[in-house]
């Protein structure tokens, strides 16, 4: 959150005092930190929020995409500035992560889940075909998630958990605070532009879905519009790179706007209870009507996981 609070202007809670160990007289891990205005919405923003603000909380969610975008690690995991966060920023692992990390490339972070979580399928459901072949659809979609010219960085800062829940809103729909930072971490870009709040859902029609789509392509065109202006920093555990070295890395908002972005948030969202609808998903996806399930089943219900 302080390296939050020093290089962006996302409004976040100011801590004032904190614990991380329980070996303190008062005896338990604690954060005291500032009290913010506004309110959490009831349900995703683009239905919770009247059509007429739109475009200005399109405005306030694209400038923290924009600036976590600009705001890179060398490598992937958790951020540490020492016990009393006054120190300069590392990178160490992550608790969550089937390879802890610190990992090196996007393609390590994606690869790896993905093997532990159909390693978890399978013991699930052994000689199960639909299973088995959700479980290479799901594997081989990562040629669509990863972007080639990004696989070793540099990492933007994730929150992880953006959505309706974690902003807050003042009565005017200003945006007065993103909060619940505790698995923010250094991530792939691919991992940056997942939002539940910018995906269709499949039980709803086209109309109904049609104001979360719009919303997106709003927040997606002032991310392009900032990116135009925005100057790159080089990262923050890496300050001597020259980003001058790689000026045409793609860009936020031509990931979020392409299927590679819905796919990765497909496969981030679904645990390994949830492979095979996820599966079905991803594979309508990549092959649209061109491929059924059934004739995927015929490849792959019977092949090793490998």
């Amino acid at each position: 959150m302080k390296i939050v609070k020093k290089y962006t202007t996302i409004p976040i809670p100011q801590v004032f005092d904190f614990e991380a160990s329980a070996n303190q007289p008062f005896g338990y891990p604690y954060v005291f930190m500032e009290y913010l205005g506004g309110r959490t919405l009831p349900k995703g923003v683009a239905t919770a929020i009247p059509h007429q603000f739109h475009t200005k909380v399109a405005k306030q969610l694209a400038n923290i995409f924009a600036e976590l975008q600009n705001l890179t690690f060398s490598r992937i995991g958790r951020l540490w500035c020492g016990e009393n966060a006054d120190q300069p920023v590392e990178i160490t692992a992550m608790a969550w992560h089937s390879s802890p990390g610190p990992l090196e490339t996007s393609l390590e972070y994606f690869y790896n889940q993905r093997q532990s979580d159909n390693r978890q399928m399978i013991a699930m459901h052994p000689d199960d075909p639909d299973w088995r072949t959700a479980c290479w659809v799901l594997k081989m979609a990562l040629t669509h998630i990863v972007i080639e010219d990004r696989v070793r960085g540099p990492f933007p800062l994730c929150h992880l958990d953006l959505h309706y829940g974690n902003m807050l809103f003042d009565n005017e729909y200003n945006l007065t605070g993103i909060i619940d930072w505790s698995s923010a971490q250094a991530a792939p870009l691919e991992q940056l532009s997942v939002c539940p709040e910018f995906v269709a859902f499949p039980g709803l029609s086209e109309e109904e879905n049609r104001p979360i789509i719009e919303l997106k392509n709003l927040v997606i065109e002032q991310i392009r519009e900032t990116e135009r202006r925005q100057e790159k920093r080089p990262p923050l555990d890496n300050l001597g790179v020259d980003t001058a070295l790689r000026p045409n890395l793609t860009p936020l908002s031509t990931y979020m706007a392409s299927k590679g972005a819905e796919i990765t948030y497909r496969q981030y969202m679904a645990s390994p209870k949830g492979g095979l609808w996820a599966g079905r998903m991803v594979a309508k996806l990549i092959y649209g009507n061109g491929v059924t399930w059934e004739q995927l089943k015929e490849v792959y219900g019977t092949m090793p996981i490998v």
